[in-house]
């Protein structure tokens, strides 16, 4: 940012620091006044990154210029002439300027390459796109938006908005090209741009940055202006130097009357009303740090309170709870000490770039060190690390390894399952007990008087002296990680290396005076009186069938990856190695759900309320008599509020690992559970309880395992075999003997048309909302069925199933088809049409129709019974799960649409077997091309303005309302009539998964279209008055769903997305509920989400309402990716129509 003249001149970075935190440009345009000024500091790494640029960018110019380009180069001109000369030089119609300069506005730039490309223009039959030379190997957010800015500038000399820009980057080692083109569509990042540009000139206009507080934010740690807002904070005793403590908890402890730290460690009563989120017991603990905090800075001396030790259960037969100093097992002489460097930033997910590690060796010890900075070195890494471990546990089978926090474990599974290496050997080093978290055995055993419970904070209790100095560590790190990310080893000093390897070493040797540091303090409590007993040894074994099947499952899945080769570049090549991907897909979702179990299990109550599959602060009420056959009689409790998930029918264990019943009843509006209990646990009365929801998956991996070794098969060649299943692994198109696709016809005389020509193969129906996916697959059962065909109809869950057996029902009207399904007694509408199978069926019948999961379509009894499977909600199926399904049939038709809910699973898995079926077939494209498969292209249920959104956004324009759409509308006199977007924004702050603001405002749009006798009229024509029905509620968080529940109560329907998925009606209200992107539990990646924002938004028919805080509107992107999660909610935003709070009322 720069000030001429009284005049403020802003760039691209002004705007991304913008976004990162208000507050900083507020500095920067005191810093343009000339008010502050940040000092100078010198920056090797960034002069050696400047040259290499500037190098990169000349590469460039002669390549294009060595191309034969009419190339004018620009930068000896100075600024204002310029801007005059790139304009002169744009309407000449040149084919390259370099270095042109660019303004609209009050922002200005110089763009490295203008390029003319032949669209038309106001300029003539010619216009310009924006391409910048960049060295890093992803592209950045910030990226982004200079191409975004520089295309802007263009569009306001040219009169259009160019279609793309491009980034030119250095080329892979292994290319034979010097650059390599990334071409961005602008239309997916403008709405993002638009409305931070907007927000930006508005809030730089108006002075109003200059009232804001510097309140600390996630761009603290990066921040040039830190220590400026560091002083003010601390000058003001600000409550975040509370160690632990929440945003949430700030407002909360602020609305209860204490603004500072020493006011808040003085209270006798913290928290005199009971917290609107949370428990107060989270309070209180954040209290009592405050107050050993404010001991030690009045008394000078480091304070450590010691936290009680929790009682240890040995006369119950489940696994024992192990807190605090209980976690600590005898030290061995075999002792590792783990931390490593990682690059959360770097291509394809994080990499760990150096595994670092201290062993014992009597009183001395010695640092081990591996370097990897390119994705294949890390596996060879991480392997080298696991055979040192295992050699440590056959030399020593009593050793451990100790950690700080539980990164290097959650990494270690992360990199197991990614590289397919030492998986059963990780797993049983876990199932041991072996990794030993230092981090919770502190934050559970005492209290201590620091800001922060990070190893670094810790080091001043143990007197441990780092060698390396912090103060340019991080200039280090972040040399590496952009070299990294620039695909650059070599950009790397070898003083950066060495700066980076001491910090990483004093890490390690840190964790293990940590650990000696607590047996001490372990002994203090045991002089004291309290009985600390060691952790039981616990064997890692998995038991012989494990081993004998993960050696069986292992030794083929290297035989696949041999057979694959490096490149397979081959279709066989690339089904062998994608089924060496998928072969132990079950086996890895299996261990996630046993690690959750046990990492449930090490939490205690404070964590666990913020668990999703959890419930904490219970509070028993009453005893019920049991109702029935039943004997035991159930448990009551009551909770405060909090996210979960937990639902019926659910087995819920407590943190000791004993079962403590199944779930009977849960009221989320007056949130109290009703437990079932086992005869063991009538009298246990837990403050915590978890899900643990296992269900084997059996015989699924035996069924892939045949599949994989027939694809390893010399003889497994399309040449020789062909399948469905091969169609589904290869992503063939449907092998169609006459019909040619696309054909001619309405969508289901399409699709049976189709569904009868092909020989063995698969058939994808991508249908977006309200284009009649289950009609047509409904109709296609049928029709299939009564020309004698045997069909089978699945999907990842029961109801699925039922629904389109009882959709296919309602169109048998003369009753020739037979409809069967393996499941409970059915009780919905339309249900009596299907036989309740209950046994598996032996035989199937043509003209027969047989519902099943997964479980009985992939039986060995059940190959090739089928001439068609349906497989329903395509989009949510693995792709291992579908493979192991489709051999129960000759041709498999796939019905959903990947833009919808995504397939649910809990595993990191290699590549190409983390995804659905459906996403599989359709890859990166957003809708299924028309030679491939059907798209159903006409939505019944959008009205045409709803549709606009959804079509633009979601399915590449391809989506259309029928004619009749246009009737869709809200009648009556009040805020909400007509049809279409609207979006009420509300603000408020720190709120993450319930807004009270939201809440109220959600309760006064019901109650308004309530009390103003509000109607609807349909596609039809037809009018009707809106009641409870015609009013869907969604929220992305239970906690806001259950809030507004309450609130609400019978005037309308209120759910989650998961939960409407599949429903409609004339009026969506979505509140997104969190109050910015940071503030989103499980990150902007969830909140988001295009397929939750489009499932949210396009149930309604008439009117989609979006609540929202306008801090969603403009987060802070850092990568592409980002902004294009948010660009759909900025859209949104841009085509609705505001609603003014004050226009109605509750």
């Amino acid at each position: 940012m720069k000030k001429i003249d009284s005049v403020y001149t802003h760039s691209a970075t002004d705007l991304a620091d913008f976004l990162a935190c208000q507050y900083a440009t507020s500095l920067a345009m005191r810093r343009a006044d000339g008010d502050i000024e940040i000092p100078f500091r010198h920056n090797a790494r960034l002069e050696r990154l400047i040259e290499k640029g500037h190098a990169h960018e000349a590469a460039y110019l002669e390549m294009l210029k060595s191309d034969g380009l009419n190339v004018v180069e620009l930068r000896d001109f100075d600024d204002h002439k310029q801007v005059q000369a790139t304009v002169e030089l744009m309407r000449r119609g040149v084919d390259v300027i370099y270095q042109g300069s660019l303004a609209k506005g009050s922002f200005a730039g110089r763009s490295d390459f203008l390029i003319r490309v032949p669209r038309a223009s106001d300029l003539g039959g010619w216009s310009y796109e924006v391409v910048d030379t960049k060295l890093a190997h992803d592209t950045k957010a910030g990226t982004i938006l200079q191409l975004c800015l520089y295309s802007d500038c263009v569009c306001e000399i040219q009169g259009t908005r160019p279609k793309t820009a491009r980034a030119a980057k250095p080329a892979a080692l292994d290319s034979e090209s010097t650059f390599e083109e990334e071409c961005f569509s602008l239309d997916a990042y403008w709405a993002y741009f638009e409305l931070v540009k907007r927000q930006y000139l508005d809030a730089t206009s108006k002075d109003r940055l200059h009232s804001l507080y510097p309140e600390p934010c996630q761009h603290c740690d990066i921040c040039r202006w830190f220590p400026h807002c560091d002083r003010i904070r601390r000058d003001d005793d600000h409550l975040s130097f509370v160690a632990g403590i929440q945003a949430s908890q700030i407002d909360e402890i602020r609305r209860q009357g204490n603004a500072t730290l020493q006011g808040f460690a003085e209270s006798d009563d913290p928290i005199p009303e009971r917290p609107k989120g949370g428990s107060r017991e989270s309070i209180f603990k954040a209290h009592r740090q405050a107050k050993v905090q404010l001991q030690g800075r009045a008394s000078g001396e480091r304070i450590v309170e010691y936290l009680p030790v929790a009682a240890v259960s040995d006369d119950l037969e489940h696994d024992q709870q192990l807190f605090g100093f209980c976690r600590l097992p005898q030290p061995s002489a075999g002792d590792v000490y783990l931390d490593f460097e990682g690059d959360p930033h770097a291509p394809d997910g994080v990499l760990e770039y150096l595994f670092g590690y201290v062993s014992r060796e009597g009183d001395d010890s010695t640092y081990h060190s591996d370097w990897c900075l390119k994705r294949a070195d890390e596996g060879i890494a991480f392997g080298k690390l696991m055979q040192f471990l295992l050699q440590c546990r056959e030399q020593f089978p009593d050793f451990h390894i100790y950690h700080f926090a539980p990164y290097e474990p959650a990494a270690m599974k992360r990199m197991a399952m990614r590289h397919q290496l030492y998986e059963a050997d990780l797993d049983e080093l876990l199932r041991s007990n072996t990794f030993v978290d230092l981090y919770a055995v502190v934050r559970q055993s005492m209290v201590l008087s620091v800001e922060s419970y990070s190893i670094k904070k810790l080091e001043a209790f143990y007197d441990f002296d780092r060698k390396a100095d912090l103060s340019e560590v991080r200039s280090a790190l972040s040399e590496v990680e952009f070299a990294i990310e620039l695909n650059g080893p070599s950009l790397i000093s070898q003083s950066a290396v060495e700066l980076v390897e001491a910090y990483n070493r004093d890490d390690c040797v840190s964790t293990l005076k940590l650990h000696q540091w607590l047996e001490l303090q372990r002994q203090v409590r045991i002089d004291s009186g309290i009985d600390i007993p060691r952790p039981p040894a616990k064997s890692g074994d998995a038991g012989e069938k494990v081993a004998e099947r993960d050696a069986v499952f292992g030794e083929l899945r290297d035989r696949l990856k041999e057979l694959a080769g490096d490149s397979h570049e081959s279709e066989v090549q690339q089904a062998r190695w994608l089924m060496a991907h998928l072969l132990e897909y079950f086996f890895r979702e299996d261990k996630t759900v046993f690690w959750e179990k046990f990492r449930h299990m090490s939490l205690e109550d404070d964590d666990l309320l913020f668990e999703n599959a959890a419930i904490s602060g219970l509070e028993f009420v009453e005893q019920r008599e049991p109702t029935g056959r039943g004997r035991i009689p159930t448990s009551v409790y009551r909770f405060p509020p909090q996210e979960h998930t937990v639902g019926r029918g659910k087995k819920v264990l407590q943190t000791d690992g004993q079962t403590i019943g199944t779930i009977v009843e849960i009221d989320r509006v007056n949130r109290t559970v009703e437990i079932k209990k086992t005869g063991k646990t009538i009298d246990v009365h837990p403050t915590s309880v978890f899900v643990f929801d296992y269900i084997s998956p059996e015989p699924m991996p035996e069924n892939l395992l045949e599949l994989g070794q027939e694809v390893a098969e010399d003889y497994w060649n399309p040449a020789y075999v062909h399948s469905s299943r091969y169609d589904l692994i290869a992503r063939c198109p449907p092998s169609l003997q006459k019909v040619k696709l696309p054909c001619d016809g309405d969508d289901i005389s399409v699709a049976l048309q189709i569904a009868e020509d092909m020989d063995s193969g698969v058939f994808p129906i991508q249908g977006p909302p309200g284009s009649g996916k289950t009609y047509v697959g409904a109709n296609m059962v049928v029709e299939l069925a009564r020309r004698g065909y045997r069909i089978g109809v699945t999907a990842v869950g029961h109801n699925a199933i039922t629904n389109l057996l009882i959709r296919a029902a309602s169109f048998d009207t003369a009753g020739e088809v037979s409809f069967a399904q393996k499941t409970k007694p059915l009780t919905e509408e339309g249900s009596e049409r299907i036989q309740i199978l209950k046994t598996n069926p032996t035989t199937i019948a043509p003209g027969t129709v047989v519902g099943g999961t997964a479980w009985l379509w992939s039986r060995d009894d059940m190959c090739q019974k089928l001439d068609y499977l349906f497989i329903d909600e395509a989009g949510q199926m693995s792709l291992a799960q579908s493979l192991a399904v489709a051999r129960a049939a000759k041709n498999v038709v796939l019905l959903g649409d990947p833009q919808q809910l995504e397939q649910p699973q809990s595993a990191a898995h290699p590549e190409g077997a983390d995804v659905a079926v459906l996403g599989h077939l359709i890859g990166d494209d957003a809708t299924i091309p028309q030679d491939r498969g059907l798209f159903l292209a006409q939505t019944r249920r959008l009205h045409p303005a709803v549709c606009k959104f959804t079509s633009e956004q979601f399915y590449d324009g391809r989506l259309t309302s029928h004619p009749d759409c246009e009737n869709n509308e809200i009648l009556g006199e009040h805020a909400f009539s007509g049809s279409g977007l609207r979006l009420l924004t509300i603000d408020h702050n720190n709120n993450q998964n319930r807004s009270d603001e939201e809440v109220e405002a959600v309760q006064a749009i019901v109650a308004e279209l309530h009390r103003t006798g509000a109607s609807w009229k349909g596609s039809d024509g037809c009018e009707a008055s809106i009641t409870a029905d015609d009013i869907l509620v969604v929220a992305p968080y239970n906690a806001q769903v259950d809030a507004i529940a309450e609130v609400v109560g019978d005037r309308a329907r209120v759910g989650t997305v998961d939960k409407f998925q599949g429903q409609e009606a004339p009026i969506v209200i979505y509140s997104t509920t969190s109050s910015s992107a940071d503030d989103a539990p499980r990150g902007m990646e969830f909140l988001y989400d295009p397929h939750r924002l489009n499932v949210a938004t396009s149930r309604s028919k008439c009117m989609t309402i979006m609540v929202a805080s306008p801090k969603l509107f403009h987060p802070r992107c850092t990568t592409p990716k980002q902004m294009k999660l948010a660009n759909a909610f900025c859209r949104f935003a841009e085509l609705a129509k505001p609603i003014a709070g004050s226009s109605f009322a509750s």
